[in-house]
């Protein structure tokens, strides 16, 4: 694996770096895990943390374009 970065077998930086990469090989399945599921509470914290959706109950009554002043005619109040 170290033949990738081109470091051969027998040198003084093999020598050193053989038990690195070993070690850090190992880690690297529980490294996985915990950024996985550090990411996934993280998500979780911040869904609980954002506003609830606003909710409003539909008026019993709509005045339709046909029932009233035209929405578009002159002096109408909601557009002025």
């Amino acid at each position: 694996m170290l033949g990738i970065a081109g470091i051969s077998p027998g040198t003084r930086v093999y020598d050193y770096a053989q038990p690195y990469v070993w070690v850090r090989a190992l880690t690297f399945i529980p490294a996985i895990i915990a950024t996985v599921g550090f990411s996934a509470f993280r998500g979780c914290v911040a869904l609980l943390h954002r506003a609830p959706p606003q909710l409003k109950a539909p008026s019993k009554h709509r005045e339709s374009p046909s029932e009233g002043t035209a929405t578009n005619a002159p002096g109408n109040s909601r557009l002025s």
